[in-house]
């Protein structure tokens, strides 16, 4: 006990000697190089050919929506008119599959990147980028500080390449070096503006146990609001203030006048994460009655090791429930679902802290299965186009299929169909903290297209097959969400 006491002393010390790195000396570019690149960016997602391939390695460039709270809301309400998310499939009956345009894929998917750390990965930004564009990553949550400018410019490098902000405006108490706030609001207009979607307002003010949390969160999301009223023509989403518990919404209130859409924490903390999603998008209501809810984080902690703050999850569970968080988030009008976190904060080699452990990629950027997992589920569906617009139903019979089965059908602009088929069982046991093994089943689904030719991709284990001709979609179900791609409208 004594020498392991001995090590983990040592490698303390040896980790505060060796320090942060020095923030890098760079400047954010000129508010109006920022524009003009955003502008280009939006051009060229509308110019992109619907029929372009990530597969042949090119990058679908994104069409901005340019009215965000609009699209929120549009979002939310084509997924209410829908059947009941949790329902189970009606076996043999035509019915019209829950139905969105493809890049909707592309725009539900976001992580929290944290700009302001410069140890380990991020002492090498263009390396954390080029993971960017590897998950062809379009929305990122990102925090505004009031010290030194570098990560001004790391928001405009993701802006360039095409990534749309989420800004958290600093914190009701002025910690994290996010005072004063004046600061932050002129950063905001003066550097980033033209790259961001949406401003958010203080995180987990509930977490400090002060009695005046409700009075500060509320204080500070008025500044928030406030910030982007006159700055924009192209409406900016505001979120309303988040909470760390579920039952603390109810004091914060309705903060309706304040924001545009709630704002929801969905840990499933070990569990998957359809239950979660359902008891989180229930709980955050009340901030915005009857609006659309925004998911700023949601993740998996994966050092099993340790359950300190957060139940742990598999790295290979986790692969499964990544891409499901995704899918059930659509599946119930989440706009936006932004991971927790893109990169582990740091080295843990002797699992010490829980906070070091929820990247989708390790400390040096290594991917973990569920980073994989995501960028197959991105790839397979990627397309350009508003991902807010309605898409024509995709009318089809479930003829066999377990009643956990879960279906999302995707349009893309070259007019051809693909469907997501996951199951809503659990792969992980987390009071156990052991792995659920989940026998195939099969699940066999007649389609208006030629399924012939079209290729059916288990995201976690990458998988791939040719399914034969015909108008009937057959595959095998585990734990592992499918996506099958290339189906010919008959």
């Amino acid at each position: 006990m004594l020498l392991v006491v001995v090590v983990i002393v040592a490698w303390s010390v040896v980790n505060a000697v060796r320090g942060p790195s020095q923030p890098p000396n760079v400047k954010p570019a000129p508010l109006a190089s920022a524009q003009a690149d955003a502008d280009a960016q939006d051009r060229a997602g509308e110019a992109t050919p619907s029929g372009t391939s990530a597969d042949r390695g090119e990058v679908v460039q994104a069409t901005r929506v340019p009215d965000v709270p609009a699209a929120w809301r549009r979002v939310a309400e084509q997924a209410a008119a829908w059947p009941s998310p949790d329902a189970a499939p009606e076996l043999g009956r035509p019915a019209d599959l829950p139905t969105v345009p493809s890049s909707r894929m592309r725009d539900t998917i976001g992580l929290n990147v944290d700009l302001w750390r410069t140890e380990y990965a991020w002492a090498d930004f263009p390396a954390v980028v080029d993971k960017v564009r590897e998950l062809r990553l379009r929305h990122a949550r990102v925090g505004m500080q009031a010290g030194a400018a570098y990560g001004l410019e790391r928001m405009q490098q993701l802006g360039r390449a095409g990534v749309r902000l989420d800004v958290v405006m600093g914190d009701g108490y002025g910690r994290f070096g996010t005072a004063p706030y004046a600061t932050l609001a002129e950063r905001l207009r003066g550097s980033v503006l033209p790259y961001v979607d949406a401003v958010e307002g203080t995180n987990e003010a509930d977490l400090t146990e002060r009695a005046d949390w409700v009075q500060v969160a509320r204080r500070h999301q008025e500044q928030v609001s406030g910030t982007v009223e006159p700055d924009r023509g192209d409406p900016i989403g505001v979120i309303a203030p988040s909470v760390g518990r579920r039952a603390n919404a109810e004091p914060l209130g309705d903060v309706s006048g304040l924001a545009d859409a709630a704002n929801a924490h969905a840990y499933a903390s070990g569990g998957e994460p359809g239950a979660a999603l359902r008891s989180w998008l229930a709980a955050m209501q009340p901030e915005v009655p009857g609006g659309p809810i925004v998911v700023t984080e949601s993740g998996f902690q994966t050092d099993t090791r340790q359950r300190k703050y957060h139940t742990p999850t598999s790295p290979q569970a986790a692969a499964a429930y990544v891409p499901r968080t995704i899918l059930e988030a659509i599946r119930r009008g989440v706009p936006q679902v932004y991971l927790y976190e893109m990169v582990d904060r740091w080295s843990d080699p002797f699992h010490v802290d829980t906070a070091a452990h929820f990247g989708l990629l390790e400390h040096d950027l290594d991917p973990k299965p569920a980073w994989s997992a995501l960028v197959r589920l991105q790839r397979a569906l990627l397309d350009n186009g508003r991902p807010d617009v309605a898409a024509e139903p995709v009318r089809a019979t479930v003829e066999q299929a377990p009643a956990d089965l879960r279906v999302l059908a995707f349009r893309k602009r070259d007019d051809t169909i693909a469907l997501a088929l996951w199951r809503s069982a659990s792969v992980w046991d987390a009071e156990r903290q052991e792995e659920i093994p989940v026998p195939a089943e099969p699940v066999r689904i007649t389609v208006p297209a030629d399924v012939g030719g079209a290729l059916a991709t288990d995201v976690v284990s990458g998988e791939r097959r040719r399914l034969a001709r015909g108008d009937v979609v057959s595959v095998e179900l585990t734990g592992s969400p499918v996506v099958v791609t290339g189906l010919q409208p008959g």
